[in-house]
């Protein structure tokens, strides 16, 4: 009701006058609030400003929580907050710890200091960078290991029960052997799959291996996947980059970066810059957020736009505060958009849309989210539409994250070229898109998801207390690419799941977790056509309509060899490929198709342009082929992501770095160069043309394949053998069958071991260990794992002197009696030379083994290569470095060597001081000369300065020097003349007598 009093109003009051307020560092609130004399604080403005009116905010920072409530803007005359003159406005959410009460720092131990502060603070910065809240086991920001489970503790499920964890000290974190007593330290106890919670150690002592914990407050406990760390505690301050605040006496205690007195530090005190209520029609633009963030709660129509969020949100562990953790919120609001900006770097939820409905986050980049997933109200993911429907997620580019979830669904919502990768890090179970029970007519459509811990997409079912379940749940997934990763990618679990042309190298899911899949129905109404898969596993097949579908498992080829240039992110039908024009008509999914039909899998081959998802820059971003991309097609289009706001983009293209001629401006996004020349470098670039100007790109580079398949080789092995524990002394190198067991109630121990000496031309590209068994019984469980010991003979090994099998497990599957199996040990057979494979079945009661190289079914070594130019291994090389240009010709760290001149003498192109210039004791120089000087009275000396300026030379005498003919009358003269001057020139003199 009070927002229809307040348009009556304004459509009384007529045209509204606007009024610009501003806001400086060096203001006053006593101000008239004018650009000459303005406010000192953006609440002054605010408190005075209507609708129409801006805040103008001058650059500097500022430390204050800015409370509206009932401020109503119109759509035509809304109420913004912006910084003045694109100057740069950072809300800042700390404060250095000299104006938190420090008087300055004491050593408390070694590197750490201390210093007592008259204020809480919740987290700690040096240089403006996060520091970590001191742990155990240790873990750090800067070098992405806090975003690891490697640096977790893992518990002993076996024995663990709730409330009463114990450590399992061979997964490389030793909690006894810490020598740390951890009572009073915060626990972030991963023990319930997609739930963690953070809650305080009750019971443990150092050298003990459990510790006891409150475990009503944990929640879902599982007696799978225990993961653990600790926290808070000032005893676990022992690394670099750690700070611990003891809320009782107010001491920070910190080990700066580098060591020494700590400087530049401040401490977060603040949750929000701003916090809105009860308002509409209000912007945000173009301004900073440091340690804080914003809040709305009942508000309409509000925009938050271009905005850089760093560590927007954060624990309070170290207070011993371990609820929710309160990251941006939107609760009870419509149509607010927040478009075109970045969060950055959080424990927490990063957002938090709650009921409301009509909310959109657009053009965003998120990443490095949620470190420990320990605070929580629900489901952990990044961003939560909490029952707020007919929200949109889209064009964003999210990397680096921790909660088992990611972007949490409503009903009504599109989730939409988004560019997700890196998710799901440090829990168990999930999925980047989750569409929640009970939730209706989701859309997914057009990302990408790659390098995720997680499946892509997981549409959950409804409810399972009849059957078929309710026909409430709809969900639809479409033209998605799922790409490195090869387990599940798209799982639709309960009735109304619809997939359509989505791309997946893993495999899709139609499941059923009814208990009565032959009589449930519950796929009833599903749909899934058009999708190209590396398989289906558990799959309920969806009785409504299941066609056109293309599998790997099935075709026996992979995705790769359908699409034009898998490994430059070009996923069009390739051509020939199997996809073109195999699909079905489906309305409003396959509109606008080229050809007979449409195409399996995510793109239409012969569109005119290529969605690429992810956020959109002022300049034009994520090229096809990638920056610095080798082996691209000599057929390619080169295709970009749009800059942001763009009308068109001019294309340049050439063979010079920092010379291409442009060669178009063009509305869509695929340039076609013609036929590329093998082995060529080509250079280009992509403007974008907007409405206010033209916004240059970078230059990338790629070069065009030049590869030979050099084809594939056999190598059988030359030893083999296997060794067992109860036979220590026994070698068993002339077997025809090499024996594996690794028992678990059996009283010995069998693993194999086999070894080869590879030498092919070119550059591996793959290899592939194929092994038979020739017995009667099928070889379960072989897992066959790298090695560094290469020196073993197959005629002396034993148990007792058997090298260690150190190595990673590369494969993992079966032997069928009478089959060969494959097993993929790429990854340990990279170049030429001696390789060792350790064979380790997993734990079953059964005596099985493989055909060695002494029966008529020997193993076989296929190792793959492929021939290149010499200019592969300098894109290789250059590939290594973040530098700018990449060209031989470049010099990105202007030490005046260019990357070629690098390459050859070992530099590096990122460094100025490295400089590498060759160093010499002696410079030769080498000149023509008469061999009968003498009778023609000609002389030769050499002469030396140091100074051209001065001109001053000088002869340079008893030089030791060769002789060497060079034909008809004349000899080469070779002087070694000592480097002994910081500034030497040389140069020769000629007489004649």
């Amino acid at each position: 009701m009070r927002r229809a009093i307040s348009i009556l109003m304004l459509c009384g009051a007529g045209q509204v006058l606007a009024a610009d307020y501003y806001v400086s560092t060096n203001g006053s609130d006593l101000a008239t609030g004018n650009l000459a004399a303005p406010f000192a604080t953006i609440q002054k403005a605010a408190d005075v400003m209507g609708a129409g009116d801006t805040c103008h905010i001058r650059g500097g920072n500022y430390h204050e929580e800015v409370v509206i409530d009932n401020l109503d803007g119109t759509a035509g005359n809304p109420v913004v907050f912006t910084a003045y003159n694109n100057e740069i406005v950072t809300l800042d959410g700390s404060q250095d710890v000299g104006d938190l009460g420090s008087s300055g720092w004491a050593v408390h131990s070694g590197n750490i200091y201390k210093t007592t502060l008259s204020s809480e603070i919740s987290q700690v910065f040096v240089n403006d960078e996060w520091m970590m809240l001191a742990r155990w086991p240790n873990a750090r920001f800067d070098d992405e290991s806090a975003w690891t489970w490697d640096n977790w503790a893992q518990g002993d499920e076996s024995v663990s029960t709730n409330g009463w964890e114990f450590d399992d000290s061979a997964s490389g974190h030793d909690l006894a052997a810490s020598g740390l007593d951890m009572t009073g330290a915060m626990g972030v106890l991963n023990l319930g799959n997609f739930s963690t919670k953070a809650l305080v150690v009750t019971n443990h002592a150092a050298g003990v291996n459990n510790f006891m914990y409150d475990s009503s407050s944990l929640g879902i406990y599982k007696t799978v996947n225990h993961y653990y760390f600790f926290d808070s505690k000032l005893n676990l301050l022992d690394n670099e980059t750690e700070w611990y605040f003891d809320p009782a006496t107010r001491n920070l205690y910190l080990w700066a970066p580098g060591g020494g007195v700590p400087a530049n530090v401040r401490g977060k005190n603040q949750d929000n810059a701003f916090f809105f209520t009860n308002s509409q029609h209000i912007q945000v633009k173009g301004l900073n957020f440091f340690a804080t963030t914003f809040r709305m709660d009942n508000c309409d129509n509000m925009t938050v736009e271009d905005c850089d969020l760093q560590y927007p949100c954060f624990n309070k562990r170290t207070l011993r505060e371990t609820g929710e953790i309160f990251g941006t919120r939107i609760e009870d609001c419509t149509y607010v958009k927040v478009l075109n900006c970045s969060f950055a770097n959080t424990d927490g939820l990063v957002m938090k849309i709650r009921a409301g409905n009509h909310n959109t986050v657009e053009n965003c980049e998120l990443h490095h989210l949620d470190y420990t997933v320990a605070h929580h109200s629900g489901n952990s993911g990044f961003i939560w539409f909490n029952s707020s429907e007919f929200g949109v997620f889209r064009n964003n580019t999210v990397y680096t994250t921790g909660a088992s979830e990611g972007v949490m669904t409503s009903s009504d919502m599109l989730v939409e070229l988004n560019d997700i990768s890196g998710g799901g890090q440090l829990q168990s179970d999930g999925a980047m898109v989750h569409l929640f029970q009970g939730q209706e007519n989701v859309d997914v459509a057009r990302n990408w998801f790659h390098g995720n811990r997680k499946p892509a997409l997981r549409m959950s079912d409804g409810p399972k207390d009849y059957l078929p379940p309710a026909m409430e749940v709809k969900g639809v997934a479409r033209h998605n690419v799922v790409f490195g990763a090869d387990f599940l990618s798209l799982q639709f679990k309960g009735d109304l799941k619809e997939g359509y042309n989505n791309l997946c190298e893993g495999y899709i899911r139609y499941s059923d977790d009814s208990g009565d899949p032959t009589n449930s129905g519950i796929h009833a109404n599903s749909i899934c056509i058009n999708n190209a898969t590396g398989d289906y596993i558990d799959f309920v097949a969806p009785t409504r309509t299941e066609t056109n579908n293309w599998e790997t498992v099935v075709e026996g080829v992979s995705i790769t060899t359908q699409v034009r240039d898998r490994a430059n992110l070009d996923f069009r039908p390739g051509a020939g490929s199997d996809f073109i024009d195999a699909g079905s008509v489906v309305p409003g999914i396959t509109d606008g198709y080229f050809g007979s039909a449409p195409d399996i899998g995510a793109y239409e081959s012969g569109d005119s342009s290529y969605w690429i998802p992810g956020r959109k820059l002022a300049h034009a971003t994520t090229p096809v082929p990638p920056d610095m991309a080798d082996g691209v097609k000599t057929n390619a289009d080169l295709m970009w992501l749009e800059g942001y706001q763009a009308t068109s983009h001019k294309v340049y293209f050439g063979i010079e770095s920092g010379n291409l001629p442009m060669v178009g401006n063009q509305t869509n996004n695929i340039f076609n160069p013609d036929t590329l020349v093998s082995g060529e470098t080509y250079y280009w670039r992509v403007d974008a043309v907007t409405p206010t100007g033209t916004v240059p790109g970078t230059e990338w580079q790629f070069r065009v394949e030049t590869s030979v398949d050099a084809g594939t080789i056999p190598f059988v092995p030359t030893a083999d053998s296997y060794v067992q524990d109860t036979a220590p002394n026994t070698n068993y190198g002339d077997a025809d069958f090499i024996k594996l067991i690794t028992p678990a109630n059996y009283t010995y121990t069998r693993h194999g071991y086999m070894k080869f000496n590879v030498d092919v031309p070119g550059n591996i590209t793959s290899a592939t260990l194929e092994l038979h068994n020739s017995g009667g019984t099928h070889n379960k469980q072989v897992g066959v794992y790298s090695m560094t010991d290469v020196s073993w003979e197959e005629d002396l090994i034993t148990w007792s002197n058997r090298p260690p099998i150190d190595g990673v497990q590369l494969d993992f599957d079966d032997v069928d009696s009478g089959e060969w199996a494959a097993f993929d040990v790429s990854a340990a057979v990279v170049s030429n030379g001696w390789v060792s494979f350790g064979l380790i079945r997993g734990v079953v009661d059964t005596q099985r083994g493989i055909d060695s190289r002494e029966s008529a079914y020997p193993p076989v070594l296929k190792v793959s290569s492929i021939n290149t130019s010499p200019a592969h291994s300098f894109v290789e090389w250059v590939d290594d470095y973040d530098v700018d240009a990449a060209g031989y010709h470049a010099d990105p760290d202007g030490d005046h060597l260019d990357n070629l001149t690098e390459y050859a003498i070992g530099g590096a192109p990122d460094d100025f001081d490295d400089a590498p210039h060759p160093i010499f004791e002696n410079l030769e120089y080498v000149y023509r000369r008469r061999t009968d000087a003498a009778a023609r009275g000609l002389s030769y000396a050499l002469e030396e300065c140091t100074n051209l300026i001065s001109n001053d030379w000088s002869t340079v005498t008893d030089l030791p020097f060769g002789t060497a003919p060079l034909g008809a009358g004349f000899e080469a003269v070779t002087n070694k003349i000592p480097t002994t001057e910081e500034n030497q020139f040389i140069r020769l003199h000629i007489s004649l007598d």
